[in-house]
């Protein structure tokens, strides 16, 4: 009788060594090879598994027993107990159980702490992309922000150099008519003076190209008065790229969209600008190659870093595939007399830039060395989105 006392105060003991160490093992399979380890020395255990999937009924043998591990409506697998001695196994089947419904607990414990520490990373995870995304808006923010400075910037400061120049170019247009007047005067009186007439009439020619610096020089500050109607930029696109093609000895690449949206401009004075650029980029080129002009609608709220603010944009994009323009020259290119080609005065872009503000436009450069640059016009979109105009076709 001892001896079977002694039996089944170990079998007891195993089984409490079992729930007590079970819990602290990392890893359901783990787990799970502990505890059916020490099943298997129960008395009339032959043989202990564990199984994930549910018993099947046709599963079920006599010599077997299961232990689900069960916790409300989660199954977490069973225990498989194949019985060499079902009487001799009788006295634990309860201890048995009781061990299952424990690790039950204990892994539906595991499971939950799991969800938990799924949703604490999910949910950090989620606040860092956040975090990210919200840094990102902020300096992409702030990056425009610097842009729009530094264009009202350069704005003010080609207005600041317009009015001093508006200011030289009228006292100097009026001593220019003075000039004028005397050659005139120096020329009848030297009718009979043929030499005298050659010089008098190389004059003539100076003060000509003087008076068409001056008119540049007027054009940059007071723009002239604008006579604005709503006009197919297409059409002056067209004709932007014919003069490439056929008068530049240039290539040119059109890509317009069906639908572009008309603009409010003076026409001619807009065509001058798109002409100039059209220019600048063939001239960039000097052993050929092709100018590319292209333009596309847009969103004003897509374009932060603009200084005017309108709902609708036509941006127009004129690249060529020249040597580009360094860093360091590249802010200065819209400043008047700034040049870097030789016997040019300087005045051309910064015509465009001033035509194009009294527009209410924009005028950026982009450039890469070695790559080519590209001058993007952002024009407000007339309202009236559903004009007929005949294109013009080159």
């Amino acid at each position: 009788m001892e001896p079977r006392l002694n039996v089944r105060a170990e079998a007891l003991a195993k089984i409490l060594l079992i729930q007590s160490f079970a819990g602290s093992l990392p890893g359901k399979r783990r787990m799970m090879e502990f505890v059916c380890s020490g099943l298997h020395e129960l008395p009339g255990v032959a043989q202990a598994r564990f199984e994930d999937h549910l018993p099947k009924t046709e599963e079920k043998k006599e010599a077997s027993t299961s232990i689900a591990l069960l916790t409300g409506d989660h199954h977490h697998g069973h225990i498989v107990l194949t019985l060499a001695d079902e009487e001799l196994f009788e006295p634990y089947r309860p201890y048995a159980q009781n061990l299952g419904f424990t690790l039950a607990v204990s892994l539906e414990e595991r499971r939950k702490r799991k969800i938990i520490e799924d949703h604490r990373r999910n949910l950090e995870k989620r606040v860092e992309e956040k975090t990210q995304a919200w840094i990102r808006e902020v300096r992409k923010r702030e990056e425009a922000q610097k842009q729009a400075q530094k264009i009202q910037q350069r704005a003010d400061k080609l207005e600041s150099l317009g009015i001093l120049a508006g200011g030289i170019a009228h006292d100097f247009n009026n001593l220019l008519g003075g000039i004028f007047g005397f050659i005139e005067l120096a020329l009848d009186a030297s009718s009979n003076n043929p030499e005298v007439v050659t010089y008098l009439e190389r004059s003539l020619s100076a003060y000509e190209r003087a008076k068409e610096i001056t008119q540049q020089l007027l054009t940059f500050s007071k723009g002239g008065t604008l006579h604005k109607k709503v006009t197919s930029i297409r059409s002056l696109l067209e004709r932007g790229c014919f003069l490439a093609s056929k008068n530049l000895n240039c290539a040119c690449e059109l890509r317009l969209p069906e639908d572009l949206w008309p603009c409010e401009v003076d026409e001619q004075q807009m065509a001058r600008v798109i002409e100039n650029i059209v220019l600048n980029a063939a001239q960039a080129m000097p052993q050929g190659g092709a100018v590319t002009i292209e333009a596309e609608n847009t969103d004003g709220q897509a374009l932060p870093h603009l200084p005017t603010k309108h709902e609708r944009y036509v941006k127009i994009s004129v690249t060529d595939r020249g040597a580009g323009i360094s860093e360091e020259i590249l802010p200065q290119i819209f400043d008047p007399f700034f040049t870097t080609k030789p016997g040019a005065h300087g005045l051309g872009l910064a015509i465009c830039h001033s035509i194009v503000k009294r527009h209410q436009g924009v005028l950026i450069a982009a450039s890469k060395p070695g790559v080519g640059t590209s001058m993007h016009i952002h024009l407000p979109a007339s309202p009236e989105i559903n004009l007929d105009i005949e294109h013009a076709r080159f």
